[in-house]
């Protein structure tokens, strides 16, 4: 790999890493630490150079963990070259195409936010937000070609489709007409790709995407599991930049989700069945419940009602347990004696018994006779002419 001098102090690798709309991108390093790698990228087309100056200074005093970082910048020969901080994982189109794990959406969702935050309080927008354009270095975000465009483009991102149209507000597209919310439903498509893994209106044609725009684009949000982020992608992704919400409400919805919350998964649907601490209720109407060891299919939960209490009991099956309500007796009668019979079948086959509730009914002959006798004497109670 050739080795260029750039100047006395920065050099770069010949073979570039990437291509800009107006760039192309080196991998470099500075002759006293070489060790320290730096993305290089040659500016090819300036319109507003006037401006540039301007943002470049403006740039150099920005310094946030989720911004990329303008070291310095070198003119040579007419050409200018931007030293900026390396990133060594690519950007977020790859982390969308390539990583199915969902493991950093979450994290990645908060940085995005608050590298844009950042920008915003400094009064710069960045007029082409999409994922080639928001990098990854160890696993922190950095977003870049923030502020140039207008000085790169002046009006030819919004009157041609030289930009990202899949990214583009409606009214870029439809008016070309750009404001301070277009930015804005670019993140929110940028959010929803995240979170699913595909774009919310994807088409492979200017037609098609004409067409959809010119319909009302309608979105789908079935596949995103948390109703946080459902409710401020709806406040992006409105048609009309009238009704979509502006950045500082925006960020203020930003700011009330709690992220660790949502890592959780508290918000996913992944409930138990009761919660030990809040679903136990102390009403004293209310039976107890016997929880008797076992291993049998599982089936669906059944419902008896205890006539006295009124008040619903349960029989509920798992594998490895029967929770049975003291308030369905036929149902506690049939379970101890399903668990006495279990519990002799095992004595003669040498296998270790479990306990079981309640006292062993008496081994004897007369057990089965005595148990018909009661049960008639007791039918022939309630019919004294018998």
């Amino acid at each position: 790999m050739n080795v260029c001098k750039l100047t006395g102090d920065y050099y770069y690798y010949k073979d570039p890493i990437g291509y800009g709309s107006f760039s192309i991108i080196y991998k470099g390093y500075k002759i006293t630490d070489p060790s320290k790698l730096l993305a290089i990228k040659r500016i090819t087309k300036i319109i507003d150079m006037k401006y540039f100056h301007n943002e470049v200074e403006l740039m150099k005093k920005l310094d946030h963990p989720n911004i990329l970082k303008l070291f310095d910048v070198v003119k040579i020969n007419g050409a200018i070259y931007l030293i900026l901080e390396y990133c060594n994982s690519g950007d977020l189109s790859g982390y969308i195409q390539n990583d199915k794990s969902h493991l950093n959406d979450y994290k990645y969702f908060q940085q995005i936010f608050l590298g844009l935050e950042y920008l915003y309080k400094n009064k710069i927008l960045h007029r082409d937000i999409k994922p080639h354009n928001i990098l990854i270095k160890d696993g922190i975000i950095k977003i870049s070609d923030f502020g140039f465009a207008k000085a790169f483009e002046k009006n030819e991102l919004i009157t041609t489709f030289c930009g990202s149209p899949l990214y583009m507000a409606p009214e870029i597209i439809k008016d070309k007409e750009y404001n301070l919310k277009s930015d804005i439903w670019s993140l929110g498509v940028i959010i929803f790709e995240l979170f699913t893994k595909k774009h919310p209106y994807y088409v492979d044609s200017k037609q098609l995407l004409w067409m959809k725009i010119k319909n009302g684009i309608q979105i789908n949000y079935s596949e995103i599991k948390s109703f946080e982020i459902i409710d401020i992608l709806k406040n992006m992704l409105v048609d009309d930049p009238v009704k979509r919400s502006d950045w500082d409400v925006i960020f203020r919805q930003f700011k009330m989700i709690d992220i660790n919350d949502l890592e959780s998964g508290s918000d996913m649907g992944e409930e138990m069945i009761f919660d030990m601490e809040y679903d136990v209720s102390h009403d004293s109407n209310i039976v107890q419940s016997e929880i008797i060891p076992k291993k049998q299919k599982q089936c669906d939960m059944s419902f008896s009602v205890n006539e006295q209490t009124n008040c619903e009991s349960f029989m509920y099956e798992s594998e490895e347990y029967k929770i049975i309500s003291r308030s369905a007796p036929n149902q506690m009668a049939k379970s101890y004696l399903e668990n006495y019979i279990k519990e002799k079948n095992k004595e003669t086959t040498g296998q270790q018994a479990i306990p079981i509730l309640g006292n062993e009914p008496p081994s004897t002959p007369s057990l089965v006779n005595s148990i018909i006798s009661k049960s008639v004497k007791t039918v022939k109670s309630y019919f004294p002419s018998w």
